[in-house]
């Protein structure tokens, strides 16, 4: 067995946590795994102070620290925790901030999670910023930020997990971009696919029974990222309702700041001008250990994708939630995870996302009703096929024999570190108070000149 240094999106799921969202799941899936494989792992969970009560080992997990990746010099921390570990080799568990681990690795093999395409989703949240919809080119920022995350991670990881079969071809061309597909022998195995583990710190629900006819419970769940269309979604629910329908609306989750939080206001701002307001209940997010209870009431889960790469290369842990609490699903289906589901008759999908096939489609599921057996099958076949041990398998066993890779030439591991220095010197600008200041003024002499 080996001392894993796996590094993580926290806090980890608690009953308390009130918003629990996919990375830490994701940590929360790797750091049992290896824990219960018996690797010494010493986790470090990313995080930010106001983000909930401190991780604390549980089960077999002996050693947890968190880390507030608001310090500019958070990265210098994460080497201190590592020389207090001595890790044989490390892991990173999630999108994002957890990629910056390839920064400090030094020549230990390296296991690096992609669950998401990085570039696709910097194409979705850049188009959420656009000035109009037909706005190009996109704005930069967002891949620059992706970049500066990522980068460094293809250009140094030994071995890779991705969410999709889709995502794992992705992620061999731009392997390739960077010279490494070409250096190393064709039969290397650079990327398992690990979808979103069938685990989510809950009991499992009961599959929901319906009369046909009857009012429908509809349920949105989860982060409103840059990738959900809130307003197919929102327009859909209101026009079924216009119909005479009776369905009621009932939303756990909402924002996700730092990330996207505009879909989640003007969600919230259409339902409260809509004629059906009072039937939507917005919960927001709410502790974790509440979910069960709160969801009881619920038959449906609703999720429309907008277009673009991020649905194609990407996964939706929302589907594999719904059926975990008992529900039925109705989804758009370009993702592998959901086109899987509908092919097996898991998921009633949508044939495009508008809101006049969210309609349609809500309308047939009133009138059939449902007796709960599609459900029941969908749960067995998730509790085998996407058991969290199962999963982890690849990762298992290239920690029992870690082996390194050929590193890029083309130097993304500088560039990405100049990307990530210019960014963390910017943000130790903007939070001086004098930036502060001149900002505050600025803002205030547009509105004085009538420019706000």
């Amino acid at each position: 067995m080996s001392r894993v240094m796996l590094v993580g999106a926290g806090p980890l799921p608690d009953p308390q946590i009130r918003r629990v969202t996919f990375p830490q799941l994701r940590t929360h899936h790797f750091a049992h795994a290896l824990a219960c494989a018996g690797h010494q792992v010493g986790l470090v969970c990313l995080r930010q102070p106001d983000d909930g009560p401190p991780s604390r080992p549980r089960g077999p997990l002996e050693q947890v620290w968190d880390l507030s990746t608001l310090r500019p010099d958070w990265l210098d921390g994460l080497r201190a925790l590592a020389r207090q570990h001595d890790p044989e080799l490390w892991v990173s568990a999630g999108p994002y901030l957890p990629l910056h681990t390839a920064r400090v690795v030094r020549d230990l093999p390296y296991w690096a999670d992609l669950p998401g395409d990085p570039f696709a989703e910097a194409q979705a949240r850049a188009a959420r910023l656009a000035p109009d919809d037909q706005a190009e080119p996109l704005p930069a920022g967002p891949w620059q930020a992706h970049a500066a995350a990522t980068l460094a991670a293809l250009d140094r990881a030994d071995a890779f997990s991705v969410c999709s079969e889709p995502q794992r071809f992705a992620l061999l061309g731009q392997l390739g971009v960077l010279g490494r597909l070409a250096l190393a022998r064709p039969e290397r195995r650079w990327a398992a696919v690990v979808p979103p583990a069938y685990d989510f710190a809950l009991p499992q629900g009961t599959p929901r029974q319906r009369a046909p006819g009857s009012t429908l419970v509809v349920l949105l769940a989860g982060g409103f990222n840059t990738w959900l269309d809130e307003d197919a979604t929102l327009q859909g629910l209101l026009l079924a309702m216009d119909r005479g329908l009776p369905i009621r609306v009932l939303v756990t989750g909402g924002d996700l700041p730092g990330h996207h939080s505009a879909g989640w206001q003007e969600f919230e701002q259409g339902v409260a001008r809509s004629a059906h307001a009072q039937r939507f209940e917005l919960l927001g997010w709410i502790p974790h250990g509440d979910l069960p209870a709160r969801l009881a009431q619920a038959h449906l889960l609703l999720s429309v994708d907008r277009p673009g790469a991020e649905p194609l290369l990407g996964s939706r842990t929302r589907l594999v939630f719904g059926l975990h609490q008992g529900l039925e699903l109705m989804a758009t289906t370009p993702c592998e995870l959901a086109a899987s589901l509908a092919e097996q008759g898991f998921l009633r999908s949508l044939p495009s996302p508008t809101a006049q096939a969210v309609a349609d489609a809500l309308a047939q599921a009133v009138e059939r009703g449902s007796d709960g057996q599609v459900v029941d099958q969908a749960q067995a076949w998730l509790s085998r096929a996407f058991e969290p041990t199962a999963l982890a398998a690849p990762l298992l066993a290239w920690a029992e024999a870690p082996q390194r890779s050929p590193a890029g030439t083309s130097g993304a591991l500088e560039l990405a570190a100049q990307l990530a220095q210019v960014r963390s010197e910017l943000a130790g600008v903007y939070a001086t108070p004098t930036w502060r200041l001149l900002s505050s003024l600025h803002g205030l002499l547009g509105r004085l000149l009538g420019r706000g």
